[in-house]
């Protein structure tokens, strides 16, 4: 499952409904706690995944003239 901000503290209610997904939810910083070189690296991976699937429902949207359509889960 990839994410952005929305999913982040919904990890335990996804495990409940799929125990057998894997997480792949974007880490966090702190005010005083920056993120560590690896996990901006899986942060920048996991946004390149995430923005590559956005990209194509914004085009078919668009195509469709669905631009103001919500999606069903916001």
């Amino acid at each position: 499952m990839y994410g952005d901000k929305a999913y982040v503290g919904q990890e335990e209610s996804i495990r409940d409904v799929a125990p057998e997904a894997k997480s792949f939810l974007l880490h966090r910083a702190a005010r005083n706690h920056p993120l560590r070189c690896w996990q901006e690296k899986l942060n920048r991976l996991w946004n390149s995944v995430r923005s590559g699937v956005e990209h194509v429902f914004g085009v078919l949207k668009a195509r469709f003239g669905w631009r103001r359509v919500r999606p069903a889960w916001a």
